[in-house]
């Protein structure tokens, strides 16, 4: 039987934690990455626990939030979270979500991948040594289970906006994501090795697949898409690597396509 997990909640009940009050600060420059980690870690800890990003722009180097919690953990973004321009930055994701059961990502806010500078490069780059381009993901869901994504925007990421590995009963509704027609490597959501993975009423625009299904994933529902410009809804690469599980179980309905590639 299907799970997914629609985050609800009072915003004025308990256990809400302001990373203003843990330093955070919403000018753009400063790095707040620490004060949004030691948010996290009280909002985890507590039986249901609520990290409130307010409004404003806060700058965040990187930030891994890491389980498993003590119960259903939100993260409500009013504001916008922006990254580093830097295209020299070694990291294999911005943001992370790592090994949560229940973890609901809500709000009106932004994530801002601010990915122009590195897409600049990588059309002038030839994949040689001597090219030092690093791509991000900007939101990894990493073994989340029992998850949802509603109400939020992923503009300009550097590589995927959301790259969902190894997750199980995650619903995506009602999030906008967009890049510019030319970018690299933009995928709006991609999966890999994840089973139950729902995703609903999107607008996605970027420069590859708005949506693409990488090897193991299993059970995945795509409707009510609005895809373009990219590459559109695909199953792939595939066969990349020795022993690749399969894809199956996709279902792909009332979606629209237009100027895709596909």
């Amino acid at each position: 039987m299907e799970k997914y997990m629609i985050s609800t909640y009072n915003v004025h009940g308990y256990n809400i934690f302001n990373v203003t009050d843990n330093g955070a600060t919403p000018d753009g420059k400063r790095d707040s990455s620490q004060a949004l980690l030691n948010t996290w870690d009280k909002a985890c800890k507590a039986d249901g626990g609520t990290m409130l990003v307010p409004y404003g722009t806060y700058f965040v180097k990187s930030a891994i939030f890491q389980g498993p919690c003590n119960g259903q953990t939100i993260f409500n973004l009013m504001g916008t979270l922006k990254a580093s321009s830097s295209s020299s930055i070694e990291l294999e994701s911005w943001i992370e979500f790592n090994l949560i059961n229940g973890l609901g990502i809500t709000g009106n806010g932004k994530f801002d991948g601010q990915g122009a500078s590195t897409w600049a490069h990588m059309h002038n780059c030839n994949f040689t040594s001597s090219c030092t381009i690093y791509r991000s993901d900007s939101i990894k869901l990493n073994y989340a289970t029992n998850s949802s994504v509603q109400g939020v925007t992923s503009t300009d990421g550097k590589m995927f906006h959301f790259h969902v590995n190894n997750c199980e009963n995650v619903a995506f509704n009602n999030v906008t994501i967009s890049a510019h027609g030319d970018s690299p490597n933009t995928d709006g959501i991609h999966i890999a090795r994840s089973n139950n993975i729902k995703i609903s009423n999107m607008h996605i625009g970027t420069g590859d697949h708005c949506i693409s299904i990488g090897p193991g994933s299993t059970n995945i529902k795509i409707s009510g898409i609005a895809c373009g410009p990219g590459h559109g809804i695909s199953i792939g690469s595939l066969r990349k690597y020795h022993k690749e599980k399969n894809v199956s179980g996709i279902t792909v309905r009332n979606c629209t396509l237009n100027n895709t590639k596909n």
